[in-house]
C-alpha cells in the first residue's frame, strides 16, 4: 500500500518537473547533460588523498582507481565520497577523500545533443596532468576543460572550487580562468559542475561579501586618521567568496550552457534559504540537479522558488 503522502510529493515532483523542462527552454539534451556529468566523475573527479603513516612519518601512496571495491564516506561534507564512478581500494593506511571538486567543460555543440561520443569527449585534455595540477595547486586550466578542488585556510586562505575558477589566479592575471575559457572556445556548449550545490555561507552569500569590504575600507579609513596606526599593519584586502556576480559572465553566454550539481551540500540541505538562493542561480543560468538523472531546478510555479528536488 502506498501512502498518501508520499505519492502527493511524487506527483507534486513530477507536475513541477514538467513545468520548468517547458518554462526553462533547455538547450542542452537532459540525458546527454547526464552522460556528461558521469564522463567529468570518470575522467576529472580528484584522486584520493594517501593517508601519513605515523609510525613511519611517510606517505602511503594512493592505490589506482579499481571497479569492485566499494568506497569509504568521509565525514566531511564538502568532501564525501558516492557511488558513481570508478572506486578505489579501501585499506587502514588509506585516507579515501573523494574530494570537492568544481570543473566547466567548453566543448563542441554537438557533444550536447543526444547520444554523447564518448570516445571523442575531452580527447583533447591530458588527464593525468588534471590530477597533477589539483593535487599541486588545486587549479587546472586546460583547452576545453578548468577544474578546480577547494583552497583550505582561513580567511582570505580559504577559497572553495566553484569560487576558484571564477576569479584570477594572480595578482598579475586579467582574465579568470572561465573567461580564458570561454574566449579560447569560442561558440561551444558550457557545462559548469561543482559537485556540492554551492554553499549558503560563502559562495551563494553576497552580503558577507559587501560586509568584509565595508569593514575593510572601514579601518583603512581609520587608519588614516590615527597616525600612529598608519604606520602599522594594514588590514589585508578580503576576497570576494560569492559566485553569484561572477556566474553572469556564463548567463550572458549565448550558446548551450548550464550549471550542474550533485549533492545539496549537507549543511544547507532543506533550508528555506537554499530555495531562494539557488533561484539567483537559475535566473542567471539553466540550473539543473544530476544525481544521476537530471532535473531542471528553476520553477515557473508561484511561491515555489526551486524544484524541490534541488533542495532535498
Amino acid at each position: 500500500m502506498v501512502c498518501v503522502g508520499v505519492l502527493g510529493r511524487f506527483l507534486l515532483f513530477a507536475l513541477l518537473s514538467l513545468e520548468i523542462r517547458g518554462g526553462e527552454g533547455v538547450d542542452v539534451d537532459l540525458n546527454t547533460l547526464a552522460n556528461i556529468i558521469k564522463e567529468l566523475e570518470l575522467k576529472v573527479k580528484p584522486l584520493p588523498v594517501p593517508k601519513t603513516n605515523s609510525d613511519k612519518g611517510n606517505t602511503i601512496p594512493s592505490p589506482p582507481r579499481a571497479a569492485s571495491v566499494p568506497r569509504s564516506r568521509d565525514k566531511d561534507p564538502r568532501h564525501r565520497s558516492e557511488s558513481m564512478g570508478p572506486v578505489v581500494d579501501v585499506s587502514p593506511t588509506t585516507d579515501i577523500l573523494a574530494v570537492q571538486f568544481a570543473v566547466v567543460v567548453a566543448v563542441p555543440k554537438e557533444q550536447c545533443e543526444p547520444r554523447l561520443n564518448r570516445n571523442t569527449f575531452l580527447k583533447k585534455e591530458d588527464l593525468n596532468k588534471i590530477q597533477d595540477d589539483l593535487k599541486q595547486t588545486h587549479l587546472h586550466e586546460g583547452k576545453q576543460l578548468i577544474a578546480a578542488t577547494p583552497q583550505v585556510g582561513k580567511g582570505n586562505r580559504g577559497i572553495h572550487s566553484e569560487r576558484r575558477l571564477l576569479m584570477c589566479p594572480s595578482a598579475n592575471s586579467k582574465e579568470t580562468p572561465l573567461q580564458v575559457l570561454l574566449r579560447n572556445n569560442p561558440d561551444s556548449c558550457v557545462i559548469f559542475y561543482t559537485y556540492n550545490s554551492p554553499c549558503l555561507k560563502n559562495c551563494l552569500n553576497s552580503k558577507k561579501d559587501e560586509d568584509e569590504e565595508n569593514k575593510y575600507w572601514a579601518q583603512i579609513a581609520r587608519n588614516s586618521k590615527n597616525k600612529k596606526n598608519k604606520e602599522g599593519k594594514e588590514p589585508v584586502q578580503p576576497v570576494k567568496k560569492c559566485i553569484l556576480k561572477s556566474l553572469e559572465i556564463l548567463g550572458k553566454y549565448e550558446g548551450p550552457k548550464a550549471f550542474v550539481f550533485k549533492q545539496v551540500y549537507k549543511e544547507d540541505k532543506g533550508k528555506a534559504e537554499l530555495g531562494e538562493k539557488l533561484k539567483e542561480v537559475s535566473d542567471r543560468i539553466p540550473l539543473y540537479r544530476c544525481n544521476p538523472g537530471c532535473n531542471p531546478c528553476k520553477s515557473n510555479i508561484i511561491n515555489v522558488p526551486i524544484n524541490p528536488l534541488c533542495t532535498d
